[in-house]
């Protein structure tokens, strides 16, 4: 027991590093975006320990990208967090699927939740600065912003709130290789 503890501890210190190496600097490289779900999942234990929400990814068994690996994180990490707190008010189940398939030279990732929704006058305004429903429980309303400006600027794709009325539902759609000229700039 002690031993699978121990390894457990050693891949979440592994997944985390990566990760926050990531984050640390958006220098583009490649890397397995399914590989790389599976540690964001794996740094986001602690978080998802209460509500214990069932994953699952869907999509080829590896997915090679010459991209912003901290960009993907980021996006994927505060969607995860919506649902945790909007959707399924940090109430233990639920269910995320993340559905992923490369078009031509285009990603097409459709992250789904069976939480509460998004309101229907909210489906674009949860991609402004500020905006949240849970400012009285610690929330900015900044998460969903930063996933819209890294998507549409660094990623050089889109995002956006589709109407479900089993749960919420993004669709994002992103070149499989962002262009430098255009990325240099980003911050």
């Amino acid at each position: 027991m002690i031993c699978q503890n121990l390894e457990r501890a050693a891949q979440l210190i592994s997944s985390f590093k990566r990760v926050s190496v990531d984050q640390a600097s958006e220098q583009c490289r490649r890397f397995d975006l399914i590989t790389y779900l599976d540690e964001i999942q794996h740094s986001l234990k602690p978080k998802l320990k209460q509500a214990n929400p069932s994953i699952t990814i869907q999509g080829p068994k590896q997915l090679i990208l010459n991209s912003y690996p901290g960009s993907y994180y980021q996006i994927f990490t505060n969607l995860i967090l919506n649902s945790l707190l909007h959707g399924f008010d940090n109430q233990p189940g639920g269910e995320i699927t993340i559905e992923i398939k490369r078009h031509d030279e285009r990603l097409q990732i459709d992250y789904r939740d069976n939480g509460a929704g998004v309101p229907v006058d909210w489906q674009t305004k949860l991609f402004e600065p500020f905006m949240t429903t849970k400012r009285n429980r610690g929330c900015s309303g900044l998460g969903m912003h930063i996933a819209y400006n890294l998507v549409s600027q660094l990623l050089q794709g889109h995002i956006s709130c589709i109407p479900d009325s089993n749960g919420a539902h993004f669709h994002i759609d992103l070149p499989m290789t962002p262009t430098q000229t255009t990325v240099s700039g980003a911050t």
